[in-house]
């Protein structure tokens, strides 16, 4: 039976699609820092309108990052366990996206998220004692990309920024063979080659698997005719004309799961699949970092989601259309109730972003998050928290004022860290978006017909 080589083609892509975009994230994060593999790169200050590093971030939290080399030794990864009033995470995730594990007070109350954590990958050599440590981790691949998140207790608060920073600066990660070379980005991407090649995606594809084979190496069998393996990729057997399907197949694949935000919002809702959830018209995906083999539904976060929690650890909403069903437009006022007890046990809030690309939201106020960090956070009369969506400054003194644009589509993510039983099991009811009567043009959406495919392009406005 002959072979479909674009077809081949096109499923190595979906499938390798994650591990390059790891990849390029290291690559980026390593050069700007001046950093090399098996360390520590952290943010200095929230996330703002202009911000690269993360996809569609928080504005909650500090990240700080580590790409970790597990080839030739384990790691010791250290945070500190007297933190008792401020929330960290750390989430460990293999090559390819999948968390593997996770630290906060959730699972190490004891130490309140903090401790002492052995890092191995899959030919690591083991240490003599592992009983000083609060948890030995076991990474399926080489590769592993660490990415914490310290809480930034009030926006616009510099003594508590600095308080974040001391935080994370006493994170550690130490080798447990220290002669093992740190190695820089040259061995993530291949220096022989640029964006400018147009087998440059297959390339890093190549050079990364051989860096970190997946833990099932019979995933890449099917790749087998086209040149991939777990010893790279092969150009040798390459002709002209395949070399341009492949350049082709991978543009393509990177567009099309770059327009995620362009699918339509009233039909992911509205016919909504297995893998997503929908609570009063917002949208999210339980299984985010556990992707098993649903390689497009990884490849769809890896686009403009990558990196998102495990939902025991914090849950997302995508909120992109009101309660009658209509796409959030700029030209409109909004209000949402939110009750006095918010189910999350370390904190929450909503963040707004533009709809064409996923950033935060530029405004004047500087305010691109209302919740629990909100220096001003107040009830209303009949003691909810009212967040009023609009472009300009609302009169009204009990209602919390989140900027949205002149006239563009916004979607917003209401994010819970640390849910409660009840959110994690999507049982408690997220407070419905309410357009303001009088505002713009209101009227209601209907009920689209849509492809899988189609929603599962609307999960990268998740995170």
């Amino acid at each position: 039976m002959s072979v479909n080589m674009t077809s081949v083609a096109i499923s190595a892509a979906i499938w390798g699609y994650p591990i390059v975009q790891v990849g390029f994230t290291a690559a980026s994060a390593l050069a700007t820092a001046g950093a090399t593999l098996n360390e520590w790169i952290s943010q200095e200050q929230l996330s703002t309108p202009t911000s690269q590093a993360i996809v569609t971030p928080n504005y909650d939290t500090l990240y700080s990052q580590a790409f970790i080399d597990l080839t030739t030794t384990g790691v010791v990864v250290t945070a500190p366990t007297t933190v008792v009033d401020r929330y960290i995470l750390f989430e460990f995730m293999d090559a390819y996206t999948n968390v593997f594990a996770s630290t906060s007070r959730r699972n190490y109350p004891k130490t309140n998220g903090g401790g002492k954590f052995l890092v191995y990958g899959p030919n690591s050599p083991k240490v003599a004692d592992e009983s000083g440590f609060d948890a030995v981790l076991q990474s399926p691949t080489n590769l592993v990309w660490l990415l914490s998140r310290t809480e930034v207790k009030y926006y616009f608060n510099d003594t508590d920024l600095a308080i974040a920073h001391s935080i994370y600066k006493t994170f550690t990660l130490t080798q447990t063979v220290p002669s093992s070379p740190k190695k820089d980005v040259s061995s993530l991407i291949p220096s022989d080659t640029n964006a400018s090649d147009p087998l440059y995606f297959w390339k890093v594809l190549g050079n990364l698997v051989a860096f970190s084979p997946p833990a099932n190496l019979s995933d890449l069998a099917p790749f087998a005719p086209i040149g991939l393996s777990a010893s790279g990729f092969n150009t040798s057997q390459i002709s002209p004309q395949f070399a341009t399907i492949l350049a082709q197949v991978a543009s393509g694949t990177d567009t099309q799961l770059k327009q995620l935000t362009l699918s339509d919002p009233v039909a992911a809702v509205k016919t909504p699949v297995s893998l997503s959830v929908v609570n009063n018209n917002w949208l999210t995906f339980p299984s985010l970092g556990r992707f098993g083999t649903n390689y497009y539904f990884r490849a769809s976060i890896a686009a403009t989601a990558i990196a998102g929690n495990l939902h025991e650890d914090a849950v997302y909403y995508n909120g992109r259309l009101d309660n009658t069903g209509t796409v959030l437009k700029g030209s409109m006022s909004y209000t949402i109730d939110f009750p006095a007890d918010v189910p999350a046990n370390a904190f929450w809030s909503v963040t707004a972003y533009y709809g064409a690309n996923g950033s935060l939201i530029q405004n004047p106020a500087g305010i691109y998050a209302v919740g629990a960090h909100s220096p001003d956070l107040v009830k209303n009369s009949v003691g909810f928290y009212r967040l009023q969506l609009q472009t300009n400054k609302p009169s009204q003194k009990d209602v919390n004022w989140l900027p949205t644009p002149a006239t563009a589509e916004f979607y917003l993510i209401a994010r819970f860290y640390q849910p409660r039983a009840e959110v994690v099991n999507n049982s408690w009811p997220v407070p419905w978006i309410v357009p303001v009567a009088g505002t713009g043009l209101y009227s209601s959406g209907g009920i689209v017909q849509v492809s899988l495919s189609m929603v599962l392009l609307f999960i990268a406005l998740l995170l």
